[in-house]
């Protein structure tokens, strides 16, 4: 038997023609039988030849009974030949695809811009399923060699090889893994960050704004205006302590980016310690705004009142009678006992005058 089938190019050809002479002898088999067929008949007839005849029927028989075992192993081989082919080449385009992921991995822990989660995600789904195929020809691998295949001992070497690089992409795909959520991490606390920054500018001109109003009507408005600030920026603290403590949590746990994020985080604290203090100003100077509009309110109510009752102590009118000037008299009385009740709320007014100009001299906090 020649060993053409050691040789691995165009074995589905040589396959083919091996199967074609396959059928050729089969096909021969007709021939043979009737050989044989026509030599026991002279064997029974008692041919003077019998004993020649035999020993030629024999030869032929071992003859074909050689042929036929040379062709079938051939066969075999040549099948194994090409199965251990078609196994090689599913060994290769694995041997490719880690190429390209030992490539891929090892370009993104350099570069962790090359990569985004999401094509992370795709890549761990292919190792998974290419696990499973490997997986197949190490399965294979056992079958070959308890077949006694010629290429087992090889096969097994290149399997276990494969099994052993597909196995040290955990490492590089967790160390991977890790950096891309460690930076997703901090572009996420950037932007809360800068969204809280953001909405601190915004309110800011509210909270740091002179504006006190001119009258007590406008400075109230001003003032539930101002208090409902006040509210947005305590509803506002939960979600700036949350943004915070991300920022803190990623300093403890030594995020590669913990200088920059501890700058953030003074910054953001600064900024929400001088809105609160703004917006405390601002509350105190409303106050005090309202605290005077009231006063000058009432400030303007008691000099209408005493105006009126002025006039009724200034009237030259002394009566044209005895009647009209007793009338004159009482309503003297009465509007003195007004005067004198009077005094107790002149006096509250002064002390609040007093108060506000204390108030007014003093510096803003």
């Amino acid at each position: 038997m020649d060993d053409s089938w050691k040789d691995p190019s165009n074995l589905q050809t040589k396959l083919q023609k091996h199967q074609t002479f396959e059928a050729e002898i089969k096909a021969n088999r007709n021939r043979l039988d009737a050989i044989k067929a026509d030599g026991e008949k002279m064997l029974q007839a008692n041919h003077y030849a019998s004993e020649v005849i035999q020993t030629r029927l024999n030869e032929m028989e071992e003859l074909w009974v050689e042929l036929q075992e040379k062709c079938d192993e051939k066969g075999n081989k040549l099948q194994d030949a090409y199965k251990a082919q078609q196994f090689q080449r599913s060994i290769d385009d694995l041997e490719k695809w880690l190429d390209q992921v030992e490539a891929k991995l090892d370009s993104a822990n350099k570069t962790k811009d090359l990569i985004t989660l999401e094509k992370l995600g795709e890549l761990e789904e292919s190792i998974a399923s290419h696990g499973e195929r490997l997986q197949v020809l190490a399965n294979k691998t056992r079958e070959f060699r308890q077949e006694g295949h010629f290429l087992a001992d090889e096969l097994e070497d290149r399997v276990r090889i494969l099994v052993h690089r597909y196995k040290s992409l955990n490492d590089p795909l967790q160390e991977c893994r890790a950096a891309l959520e460690s930076k997703n991490l901090l572009d996420q606390f950037f932007r809360d960050i800068d969204d809280e920054l953001s909405w601190i500018q915004e309110k800011m001109p509210l909270a740091s704004s002179k504006e006190c109003g001119q009258s007590l009507t406008t400075t109230q408005a001003l003032v539930e205006k101002h208090q409902n600030l006040e509210n947005e920026i305590s509803s506002r603290e939960a979600l700036t302590k949350a943004v915070m403590g991300t920022g803190r949590k990623l300093v403890r746990g030594n995020h590669f980016a913990s200088k920059d994020i501890d700058e953030r985080l003074h910054q953001l604290e600064v900024a929400v310690e001088t809105l609160k203090a703004e917006a405390e100003r601002r509350r105190i100077r409303l106050t005090r705004a309202c605290e005077a509009q009231q006063f000058l309110t009432e400030l303007l109510e008691a000099e209408v009142w005493m105006a009126e009752r002025g006039f009724v102590i200034k009237s030259p009118d002394s009566g044209k009678n005895q009647e009209s000037t007793q009338t004159l008299l009482r309503k003297l009385d009465t509007t003195i006992r007004d005067l004198e009740g009077f005094s107790l709320r002149i006096e509250k007014l002064r002390d609040t005058g007093k108060t506000l100009q204390i108030d007014s001299d003093s510096p803003e906090r």
